[in-house]
């Protein structure tokens, strides 16, 4: 039966009736929680070197040998199995997946090489290495960069001593491989940024490096097979009068344009026209072993990072948004003083995260998050805000996987994001606490339109206050816990913003605002189990009860 009542006030919230809390609700930092894969879940090694996902969702993991991760299973690949000669180990030179789908893998130690392994047919392709024959690898470290336009795969490769190094280029078809005299002690940290000194355009289809110990701009010759000098240091930039140091360089974007320049400075240059076309200037900055880096994201802007800022600049008005380290929009968990480098580890269309590193081998590392949406920062440390997390080392790389999960490698395990365990928080009535929850059986949840939790029990009803802890409510002033509301059906906020309670044995009650208690609401005899409350078009408030049948007193 449906009894209206006068309604008094407007709003409307959602009900839910789940039977845990969500640390989502509650939470005043942002948190991710990971889980662990070590060799106890099929890692053949603790480390993870690098990672990427294929368009069928699978995960390649380079670690002692490739390995495939389902999901559930690890298979691990470490040569072929009717051609011994091949020894996939230690895959330190990172991992590219080509256009055409193979996988390139460089090794840097104990079976190094450079490898290419086909999906399909689950066979690897082991190079030859000869330092005498400039057609061959020269040496068993290899390190990958990139594949170019044309489906040439690009590596640096060294000496085991690290006395002689090489720019290489090999090409997958003839196997071929071109050696440049430019030594790179930089290896590729993530395909934003390389290893900042190699650059391609879409533009024109060019690559760039920054070579001699950041003294000279090349630009690659295809026809020649070889670079061109396009700038040096000291010498001017064609065009301007620029006399500037170029300490890094950066892929372009979809602008065609490739960031380039150090701490203080920003130089967008137009490889069509080998010019610089764009130039911001930071003298604000302090110089720092680390360079600035400049990165074009997927909305326009080209973001600039020193130790100490980061710089957002829209592409079509040259307007910057400049933020400090320790101050505004950026005041965390950080002493600025004591950053060694800010960069670019990961970006889509929603975030970009930056690393924030202490010292110059990125072993003690946190993050900054920039949401596009929002246009805010969020501060994770270097266990993102979740003190459970198993991290003992730095983060060698990131990755999203189709389901919008990250994923990091390490030295020390991989780990995948946990949505459940870092979103879930336990909450228990410790009779020694008196903020505790009162009462452990929930009957249901409710979030109003002040954005406070309300918890229905099988005795009563609470409020939470904070993070962790809970406000009984009652019938009438006071704290009397003999005035509890009883077994809570339902809670329900009518448009008006008016809270109304409904019980199991007690019937109907409204909450006083103003008093901080409940209010029984007398809906005539026998009326006391009441299991839903609605307001209807009118505004009228309705309710479902029962009573006794009038023949045999039934309910």
């Amino acid at each position: 039966m449906l009894i209206p009542l006068p309604k008094h006030f407007p709003s409307f919230i959602l009900v839910t009736t789940f039977l845990f809390l969500s640390g989502s609700l509650c939470a005043q930092q942002p948190k991710i929680a990971f889980e662990t894969y070590g060799v106890r879940e099929g890692l053949p090694k603790e480390s993870a070197y690098s990672m990427i996902q294929d368009e069928q969702g699978f995960i390649w993991v380079a670690s002692n040998g490739l390995v495939k991760f389902d999901g559930d299973q690890m298979q691990v690949f470490r040569g072929n199995s009717d051609w011994e000669d091949i020894s996939v180990r230690n895959l330190e030179g990172g991992l590219l997946m080509s256009k055409n789908g193979q996988l390139w893998m460089g090794g840097v130690s104990g079976g190094g090489g450079l490898f290419s392994f086909d999906p399909r047919t689950e066979r690897f392709t082991a190079y030859p290495i000869d330092p005498a024959d400039s057609a061959k690898i020269p040496f068993p470290s290899c390190n990958l960069l990139l594949e170019d336009v044309t489906g040439d795969i690009w590596f640096s490769s060294s000496s085991i001593d690290g006395e002689a190094k090489y720019l290489c280029r090999m090409d997958p078809v003839t196997q071929r491989v071109s050696r440049y005299p430019y030594q790179f002690s930089e290896n590729r940290m993530n395909s934003i940024i390389l290893n900042f000194k190699i650059a391609e355009s879409p533009q024109d289809s060019s690559l760039w490096i920054n070579a001699e110990k950041s003294t000279k701009l090349m630009r690659f010759n295809r026809r020649e097979d070889r670079f061109e000098l396009i700038y040096e240091k000291g010498k001017g930039f064609p065009g301007s009068d620029i006399v500037d140091s170029i300490q890094d360089i950066t892929p372009a974007g979809k602008s065609g344009l490739i960031p380039a320049g150090n701490s203080r400075n920003l130089y967008l240059l137009d490889p069509l026209q080998r010019k610089i076309v764009k130039n911001f200037a930071f003298p604000g900055n302090r110089d720092g072993i680390w360079g600035g880096t400049a990165f074009e994201d997927q909305h326009d802007n080209i973001w600039h990072t020193s130790s100490e800022h980061i710089t957002r600049i829209d592409l079509k008005t040259s307007e910057e948004v400049r933020y400090t380290l320790g101050e505004g929009e950026l005041r965390f968990d950080i002493a600025p003083e004591e950053v060694w480098s800010v960069a670019p580890m990961f970006q889509n269309e929603d975030y970009i995260i930056f690393w924030v590193a202490m010292d110059d081998i990125l072993s003690s590392l946190s993050f900054l998050r920039y949401n596009f949406k929002s246009g805010d920062f969020d501060y994770f440390d270097d266990k993102f805000n979740y003190p459970e997390n198993e991290f003992t080392g730095g983060i060698n790389s990131i990755l999203m996987d189709h389901s919008g999960l990250l994923w990091l490698s390490s030295l020390h395990y991989m780990f995948k994001e946990a949505p459940k365990r870092g979103q879930i928080a336990h909450y228990r009535h410790n009779a020694k606490n008196p903020t505790s929850l009162h009462n452990d059986s929930i009957t249901r949840f409710f979030e109003d339109s002040r954005q406070r939790l309300w918890i229905g029990t099988t005795n009563g009803i609470a409020l939470l206050k904070t993070d962790t802890a809970f406000e009984q409510k009652f019938s009438g002033p006071g704290n009397n816990s003999e005035n509890s509301i009883g077994l809570i059906f339902k809670i329900f906020e009518d448009s008006g913003g008016q809270i109304w309670v409904a019980t199991l044995d007690n019937g109907l009650y409204k909450w006083k605002e103003d008093g901080g208690f409940f209010i029984e609401i007398r809906t005539g005899p026998d009326i006391d189990l009441i299991p839903d409350i609605e307001e209807d078009a009118s505004g009228n408030i309705c309710l479902l009860y029962t009573s006794p049948s009038p023949r045999d007193g039934t309910k």
